[in-house]
């Protein structure tokens, strides 16, 4: 085949026999033989091609095995951002829930805060009605006579020495 076709300077054989040919002789042959040599560049372009196409395909498988390696890298990444988005939806849901219980429990504590406050006063209010001491009693039935004789004796009825009507000293 090869010395047939001949290679890139040498001549085939076959154009050898075609040069020599006359084809006034017999205009079949002769259309037979443009018919010969189309096909005969038509072959030699699409060998051409097929090369082409051949490296084509290696440099294709070459990009093929690279972005399929890529693809495995990046399979970890998937499934990271699957959970990432699992996770973020869970941690919106536990937000509004639990802004939703603080509105809850800040409206059931409004209707009872009055209450819960005015509990404690009162609690702390007995306890010092209950101590008895600590509160004033006052002095029944005191008239201006009874303030008269403090001031002319000196002496407050619980035994404190009075110097002026305004300035008792250790009175209790």
């Amino acid at each position: 085949m090869t010395h047939l076709k001949g290679s890139g300077t040498a001549k085939s054989v076959i154009r050898s026999y075609n040069d020599k040919y006359d084809s006034t002789a017999d205009s079949r042959i002769g259309q037979y033989t443009r018919q010969i040599e189309q096909y005969s560049a038509e072959i030699e372009r699409i060998d051409e091609r097929l090369k082409d196409i051949e490296i084509e395909g290696e440099r294709a498988g070459d990009k093929s095995s690279a972005l399929t390696e890529r693809i495995n890298e990046n399979r970890d990444g998937e499934e990271y951002q699957r959970k990432k988005d699992k996770l973020l939806r869970q941690r919106e849901a536990i937000v509004k829930r639990r802004n939703t219980l603080i509105s809850e429990m800040l409206k059931a504590f409004n209707g009872v805060a009055p209450a819960y406050f005015a509990r404690r006063l009162m609690r702390d209010s007995l306890e010092q009605l209950a101590q008895g001491h600590k509160l004033d009693k006052g002095v029944p039935d005191i008239h201006a006579r009874t303030i008269d004789h403090i001031i002319t004796y000196g002496r407050c009825i619980c035994g404190a020495e009075v110097s002026s009507i305004h300035e008792p000293r250790n009175c209790r």
